[in-house]
């Protein structure tokens, strides 16, 4: 064990006797270690923030996490005093802590190497044994646009979203490095999804008075509403020669909206 703070004959007598009894109990198979931690030498067993440690510098991300929900120390015999408690209060803040940030490491690692199959395993378990970090949610987005799960990031941001808000019992509000990633992630998705449009297209033939008619009526200014209405048996093109018309006009014309509904 890493004792807080042994200062003071009272402390050291303290620990003293608590070492004496471990060492009582588990006979000459303990150690103390000079970084302070206590444990039994045996190989087959090894302390939790050790074993953590070594699974990190391996990538073992799903092995830690099974240590993590099992709960840090849950091998270990509570001794029943304060000290004891407020001791193993602070280490498993610090565990926690360092296994959040280690992960971010990871996450960081992986994807500078372009391994997203790791950077996926790595987020995976942030996401469920560290608190809501935006770091992670970048990382995590990063992950679904590259591997093409853009339409998942929504969902993965409205989750995030509740995670905070359950945790912190305030409102998420983003961080401007979080909101730029997310406004940059909207127009990607856009671009990709009008390119595998345009892509699926045809050219329009036959079609150059009607796109005409609709380009002098949208582009020219009017005060009022315009109304333009286009009918046609289904599957004429009445969809496509919108899209089209709308296409001519993005480079420099108005803004348009698309939206669509079903029969009344």
């Amino acid at each position: 064990m890493l004792w807080g703070h042994p200062d003071g004959p009272p402390q050291r007598h303290r620990l003293s006797q608590l070492l004496y009894g471990i060492r009582q109990k588990v006979g000459g198979r303990a150690i103390v270690k000079d970084d302070g931690f206590l444990m039994s030498n045996l190989p087959s067993q090894s302390v939790d923030l050790e074993r953590v440690n070594d699974l990190f510098a391996c990538h073992e991300y799903e092995e830690i996490k099974r240590i993590v929900s099992r709960g840090l120390f849950a091998r270990l015999e509570r001794v029943p005093t304060n000290d004891f408690a407020r001791w193993t209060e602070s280490c498993v803040k610090r565990f926690r802590q360092s296994t959040a940030d280690n992960l971010s490491h990871a996450c960081h690692e992986a994807g500078g190497r372009s391994d997203w199959k790791a950077l996926g395993r790595a987020v995976s378990v942030a996401n469920e044994i560290c608190p809501p970090r935006e770091d992670f949610l970048r990382y995590s987005i990063r992950h679904l646009v590259t591997t093409g799960q853009g339409s998942q990031v929504a969902r993965e941001v409205a989750a995030f979203e509740t995670r905070w808000t359950r945790v912190n019992l305030e409102p998420w509000s983003p961080h401007r490095t979080t909101v730029d990633l997310l406004e940059d992630t909207s127009k990607l998705l856009e671009k990709r999804v009008r390119s595998a449009r345009d892509e699926q297209r045809l050219p329009i033939v036959g079609r150059e008075s009607e796109l005409t008619l609709l380009h002098d009526s949208l582009a020219t200014p009017t005060r009022g509403l315009t109304l333009l209405t286009i009918l046609g048996e289904a599957g004429v093109g009445k969809t496509r020669l919108c899209e089209e018309a709308l296409d001519r006009l993005r480079p420099r014309g108005p803004t348009s909206l698309c939206g669509t509904g079903g029969g009344v």
